[in-house]
C-alpha cells in the first residue's frame, strides 16, 4: 500500500515544481537574439553571424536568467516585418512590442577593405525608443583571431545587460556577489504589447453654429489595432442627438438642417465609421492620438421648412483626438473629443462632442 503511494506523491510533487517554476519564469524577460546580417560583400565570413549570436546567448545564459526566443522563430519574425533596412530606434520598438519581446538584439558586420578589419555593429531594443541602445562599434583584424570578435561583442552586450538587471532590481552589487540576475519583463503599467484597445466614450454633443440649439449627449464605442510604428486602424460605433430648443418660437437652422421650439433637438442618430489614425507615447503610462474615417449615420434629422424628423441614412465624417493614462496594466482612463459632419448636396450640420474615455488595453 505505501508503495502504491509513493508513485502518485512523487508525480504530484513534480506537477506542483513544475508549476511554480512555469509561474516564476512568466515575470522573466523574453529576449529574441537576430540574426547579424552580413554586409561585408563577400562569401568569406558565413560561420560569423552563427558565431556571434551563439557567443551572445551564452555569455548572456552565464549570468542572466531570461527566456530565450527560439532563434528560427525571431528570424523569421524579422523576415516577415516591413522594414527591410536596418531598424531605428522608433521600428525596432514596434517591432519588439508587435512580436511580445521584451529585449532584441540585433546588428551587422562590414568589412574595411583597406584596413582589412571586420567591423560589427550592435542595436539593443526594448519596449520604448527611450531605451534604445546603441553599442560601440568592435574591430577586428579579417585573420586567425577573428573568432575572438564574438566574445567581444558579447562582453559589451553583457554589461549593458548587467545595467539593465541591476536597475530592475535596485541592486548595485557586482553580479558575483549576487549570483546570476533575473533579466524581468517590461513593465506592465506600459502601453508596450498593447496592440488593441477597446474603448468606451460619452460626453457632450455640441451644435457648431445655429441659434436656440442646446448642447445634446453622444457615446461612442470604438477598437483599433496598431498595425505599423505609430500607425492603427479600426471602427467605432456610436449616438448622439442634440437637445429641446430655447422658447423663442422661431426656427434655429444650420445649413439646411433647422430646430423649431416645437420639434426640439434637430437630430438624433447612430452612426458607424472607420478609423485610420497615429498614436505616440510620451511616456510608458501615456498615450496621445489622432484619427478619422468616413462612415454612415442612421437617424431622424430636421430639415428645413419641416416640423416633423424624417428618417434618413447620411453620409458621415469624423475626426477624433484625445490623450489617455494608464491606471493598472490593461486599463486607461482619458479625455477625448470628435468633429462629426454630414454632408449633404446643399448643406453640412457638424457638430463637436467632448467626452470622458474608458480604454480597455490587450
Amino acid at each position: 500500500m505505501l508503495r502504491s503511494l509513493k508513485l502518485p506523491t512523487i508525480c504530484l510533487s513534480l506537477s506542483v515544481i513544475t508549476g511554480l517554476f512555469a509561474q516564476e519564469n512568466k515575470s522573466l524577460a523574453r529576449v529574441a537574439i537576430l540574426t547579424f546580417e552580413d554586409r561585408t560583400g563577400t562569401k568569406n565570413y558565413g560561420y560569423l553571424p552563427s558565431s556571434l549570436t551563439e557567443a551572445i546567448d551564452k555569455s548572456l545564459q552565464r549570468k542572466f536568467e531570461y527566456v530565450r526566443e527560439d532563434p528560427v522563430k525571431s528570424d523569421a519574425a524579422r523576415r516577415n516585418f516591413h522594414v527591410r533596412e536596418t531598424f531605428n530606434a522608433e521600428q525596432a520598438t514596434n517591432f519588439a512590442r508587435s512580436n511580445h519581446f521584451d529585449i532584441v538584439i540585433f546588428g551587422f558586420f562590414t568589412l574595411d577593405a583597406e584596413s582589412k578589419q571586420v567591423i560589427v555593429t550592435t542595436y539593443v531594443a526594448f519596449d520604448s525608443v527611450e531605451k534604445f541602445r546603441v553599442l560601440r562599434e568592435r574591430k577586428n583584424k579579417a585573420d586567425a583571431t577573428i573568432f575572438s570578435l564574438a566574445d567581444k561583442v558579447a562582453d559589451d552586450i553583457v554589461g549593458e545587460m548587467t545595467a539593465v538587471a541591476n536597475a530592475q532590481s535596485g541592486s548595485e552589487k557586482p553580479i558575483a556577489a549576487v549570483g546570476k540576475l533575473e533579466l524581468k519583463k517590461n513593465s506592465e503599467m506600459s502601453w508596450a504589447n498593447k496592440n488593441w484597445q477597446l474603448s468606451f466614450e460619452a460626453g457632450p454633443a455640441a451644435p457648431l453654429g445655429g441659434n436656440n440649439v442646446k448642447p445634446g449627449a453622444g457615446a461612442a464605442l470604438r477598437i483599433i489595432r496598431h498595425v505599423w510604428a505609430g500607425l492603427y486602424s479600426g471602427a467605432e460605433v456610436g449616438f448622439a442627438f442634440t437637445s429641446r430648443t430655447s422658447t423663442d418660437t422661431s426656427s434655429s437652422c444650420l445649413g439646411n438642417i433647422c430646430s423649431p421650439t416645437a420639434e426640439g433637438g434637430n437630430f438624433s442618430a447612430g452612426y458607424a465609421t472607420t478609423a485610420l489614425g497615429y498614436a505616440f507615447y510620451p511616456g510608458e503610462r501615456w498615450r496621445i492620438f489622432a484619427d478619422a474615417g468616413p462612415g454612415i449615420a442612421r437617424g431622424g434629422f430636421l430639415e428645413y421648412n419641416q416640423t416633423q424628423k424624417t428618417d434618413q441614412t447620411r453620409f458621415l465624417l469624423r475626426a477624433a483626438f484625445g490623450v489617455d493614462f494608464l491606471i493598472s496594466t490593461s486599463l486607461a482612463l482619458g479625455i477625448g473629443a470628435r468633429l462629426h459632419s454630414f454632408p449633404s448636396d446643399s448643406s453640412s450640420f457638424p457638430f463637436f462632442q467632448p467626452g470622458v474615455r474608458v480604454v480597455y488595453g490587450f
